[in-house]
């Protein structure tokens, strides 16, 4: 589950979002396991729209400046990191999909929806 940007920064009700999951990477880190533990914006959902709607205001302004707020707010702490990574961007969905959305048809890689190359 990933952070929607639409508040003004974190606040509690992520606290309980990522709580458990944060308590089980943890917990498996010390029994020696590796952990992915990635991040990324949710900015496209209900709240997005809700708080645009609300406050006269375009999705994509209060969305990249509250993912910076975000940002800020897990690096000051030393709770995230930032690398870029390759993904699998789907031009005709226009969106990156998840290594579930995609398959192999004769030796492409496609969008498990459409078939579309990504």
């Amino acid at each position: 589950m990933f952070p929607y940007p639409s508040g003004s920064g974190l606040h509690v009700g992520h606290i309980r979002n990522y709580t458990i999951a944060d308590a089980l990477a943890r917990f498996y880190r010390f029994q020696g396991y590796n952990v992915l533990m990635p991040i990324g914006w949710d900015a496209f959902g209900l709240p997005a729209e809700q708080y645009a709607i609300q406050t006269g205001n375009h999705p994509a302004t209060f969305t990249q400046d509250n993912i910076k707020k975000f940002k800020e707010q897990l690096l000051k702490m030393g709770l995230a990191e930032y690398k870029e990574i390759p993904v699998y961007w789907c031009e005709k969905l226009g969106t990156v999909l998840a290594n579930e959305e995609i398959k192999t048809i004769e030796g492409e890689k496609v969008s498990e929806r459409g078939n579309f190359p990504v």
